[in-house]
């Protein structure tokens, strides 16, 4: 075998070794950061008062019907259609719990559209209780949606983005302009939340008229 051929097959070898300690290391760190955000913020701990928040705050993230109009999403009369958009696409809690601001934390995944129905994205949002301890909805703010992906891609990095958004850390490298479609689908250089609205808004959009 020519010394040429036999340097190719070493380099080749090097290169795949180097690859899977990569590949290695990002597993645990997934791993450390899942079980991290599970004894942190894990919903175990809290069922009850978790599972009446997400329903409390269900018409925020809900893909409404067009015959309901967001001003009437909080109606009672509503409320059967939300109920069954939550079945329907799954929703679950993930985490939940404060944060360094003292605000609370929640991040749910909810079923989205692919062929296989198995695709799920995570939303991140945070909200005041008042002094008397109930959700203050005005309060109310979504920081991010993922991508939609297989729960087993979505959890680990759902569990790190969690982790540095209580902390308090810029999520900025995780947008789509830094990390393409493995992190967050939105905020990007488009699309931003309007607090005060409670949803997001293009910039290619028109202002309301109303």
């Amino acid at each position: 075998m020519k010394f040429s051929s036999i340097c190719a097959i070493l380099m080749i070898l090097i290169l795949a070794g180097c690859s899977n300690k990569t590949s290695e290391q990002s597993a645990l760190v997934s791993n450390r950061d899942s079980l991290l955000a599970d004894s942190l913020f894990g919903i175990a701990k809290d069922q009850k008062i978790i599972a009446a928040s997400i329903d409390t705050l269900m018409p925020f993230f809900t893909k409404l019907h067009d015959s309901i109009p967001d001003s009437k999403r909080f109606d009672t009369a509503y409320r059967y259609a939300i109920e069954m958009h939550k079945k329907e696409r799954e929703v679950q809690p993930l985490y939940y719990g404060k944060g360094s601001d003292g605000q609370y934390y929640f991040m749910i995944t909810r079923l989205e559209p692919s062929i296989k129905r198995d695709k799920y994205l995570a939303i991140c949002a945070r909200f005041k209780r008042n002094a008397m301890g109930n959700i203050d909805t005005s309060t109310y703010e979504e920081l991010f949606w993922t991508w939609k992906m297989r729960k087993v891609q979505l959890y680990p990095k759902a569990a790190r983005l969690f982790l540095d958004a209580t902390a308090g850390a810029d999520l900025k490298k995780y947008y789509p302009q830094f990390s393409k479609d493995e992190y967050i689908m939105f905020p990007d250089e488009r699309v931003s939340y309007n607090q005060k609205a409670k949803q997001w808004n293009s910039v290619l959009e028109l202002p309301s008229k109303h």
